[in-house]
């Protein structure tokens, strides 16, 4: 079965001008996505979360 699940994130540029997104799928559950753009980090935020909750 597959749902919807909302997580809230947080989009950052670090010193060096990279994005970085993080976000925390339950306590102590966490992922981060990075890249040259925001939309970038964005999706590989994205994807990183994917992982976590196929594997459950």
């Amino acid at each position: 079965m597959r749902g919807t699940q909302h997580v809230p994130w947080v989009l950052e540029q670090d010193e060096d001008g990279v994005w970085c997104a993080s976000a925390q799928l339950r306590l102590g559950v966490g992922a981060v996505g990075d890249g040259p753009t925001a939309e970038a980090a964005v999706a590989d935020l994205r994807e990183a979360l994917i992982a976590l909750i196929e594997e459950g």
